[in-house]
């Protein structure tokens, strides 16, 4: 076992829910809290390695510690933000793994983390940041807010150099470099002169609003083989938002628990490049709270990409409080085939795509009734998995390797996919979606 706990933490009446594929926003709620309480402890286990292993940060880490420390009285829903931040919770666990491994880290972004909060709150402060070194420029990443870009220093100079003072008062902030000034726009998610802002997605359907930041900015936004778009320029920045008010607005009349989770659980998107195959997206375990896309053509693309990651979102924070799978034997970890991919998976990869398929089908389901020209697309998508959500949940029970709240749990996700069996569909879309099945199942066994 990894460790984690064997018993439920959560209320059992949740658990059901999330099983069932649903929870909608106070399960969200919930969930977010405890990833929430996960990035506190990454970044306490963080300033323990330095201090532990007389790290040369070792000072300025503990520094930028109390600084929070202090934010925390001022400012404590910001604090809690930049810290719950997905960016932030992947550079506490990416450090805290380095450090383990007695390899190169950053420790010292914590005070960038500290910067930040002053910056958003206007809490008068001056904070020593250090700076990057990116080819001929120097660069200052602020986890929630923005990047600044400096002329590097000579390459031999003192370490020194490499350090910027943010400065913070109460009508803005200035970064003040080894060989020039940074001003911070007053508002922040702006650009400026040698300033890049963290820019925002907002929308408001039926006096419900939403709000996420885009990160194209920060390295710690998702994990690096993740293929990462570059920043948006000024048209594509315009298309995202177009998209994501309209895609809200159909969360919200069409879907509105997905909405209520979605809400409750993402704060950030993060442009992917589009894949050969046309739209990809995904959420990674590490950065909770971002839901990273290629492009969305359209607002039912947007919405139904919410729809799938959510369910990545949910289960993941689940992974992260309790087991519900057994480890394999050494060397005996057994790989299934997977209706939406085209390799094989093992088991914990096939039980993240079941789950999320579990609220595809859900999104189709429901979308299928309000389609202004239904034709039998969605009444295909739905079927279709519908029926390999179910086949492959079978599959999952059949493995041996689940524990009593991972039975528990398939249980909760067969009984939401049996109160659908017998949803009228037209005959022509159950056929479609069965040739579909079968085309995926014979080009996979054929490759083989």
């Amino acid at each position: 076992m990894s460790g984690r706990p064997g018993r439920l933490l959560m209320p059992p009446e949740m658990f059901e829910a999330l099983a069932r594929g649903g929870g909608g926003a106070a399960a969200g709620r919930w969930l977010a809290a405890a990833e929430k309480g996960k990035h506190l402890l990454l970044v306490r286990a963080a300033v323990e390695a330095v201090t532990a292993g007389g790290h040369p940060s070792t000072g300025p880490v503990r520094g930028a510690y109390r600084l929070l420390t202090d934010l925390q009285g001022r400012a404590p829903r910001t604090v809690d933000d930049v810290l719950a931040h997905p960016a932030t919770g992947g550079w506490a666990l990416d450090t805290v793994r380095r450090m383990a491994r007695g390899e190169p880290a950053a420790p010292e972004r914590l005070a960038c983390v500290a910067a930040a909060v002053a910056i958003r709150e206007r809490i008068p402060r001056t904070v020593a940041v250090p700076m990057e070194r990116r080819g001929g420029l120097g660069t200052l990443m602020l986890p929630s807010v923005g990047r600044a870009f400096f002329d590097a220093p000579e390459p031999g100079s003192p370490p020194g150099d490499a350090t910027c003072l943010v400065r913070v008062h109460a009508t803005g902030a200035e970064i003040v470099g080894p060989r020039s000034t940074v001003t911070v726009p007053r508002d922040h998610t702006r650009d400026g002169d040698a300033w890049q802002g963290m820019r925002r997605l907002s929308a408001t359907a039926e006096g419900v609003p939403f709000q996420v930041l885009v990160d194209d900015l920060d390295e710690h936004r998702f994990p690096p083989e993740a293929p990462l778009a570059p920043r948006l320029d000024g048209a594509e920045a315009a298309h995202w938002q177009a998209v994501f008010q309209e895609a809200w607005k159909l969360l919200v009349l069409r879907h509105r628990a997905v909405a209520e989770e979605v809400r409750t659980m993402t704060t950030v998107l993060t442009p992917l490049r589009g894949g050969a195959a046309g739209g990809s997206s995904a959420t990674s375990r590490e950065t909770f709270g971002c839901v990273a896309t290629s492009r969305p053509p359209d607002a039912t693309a947007l919405a139904l990409t919410f729809a799938h990651e959510i369910q990545h979102a949910k289960l993941a924070a689940i992974l992260d409080l309790v087991d519900l799978i057994e480890p394999p034997a050494p060397g005996a970890e057994t790989l299934f085939y997977a209706p939406w991919r085209e390799d094989p998976r093992p088991i914990g990869g096939l039980l993240h795509g079941a789950y999320a398929h579990l609220g595809v089908a859900a999104f189709w389901r429901r979308q299928r009734h309000h389609d202004d020209e239904p034709g039998l697309a969605s009444h295909v998508e739905f079927t279709r998995w519908r029926d390999a959500t179910a086949q492959t949940v079978e599959v999952l029970a059949g493995s041996d390797r689940f524990n009593r709240l991972g039975l528990g749990f398939l249980a909760g996700m067969r009984s939401a996919l049996g109160e659908w069996r017998d949803d009228a569909v037209p005959a022509a879309a159950v056929a479609s979606a069965r040739a579909a099945a079968e085309t995926h199942r014979a080009r996979w066994s054929d490759a083989r």
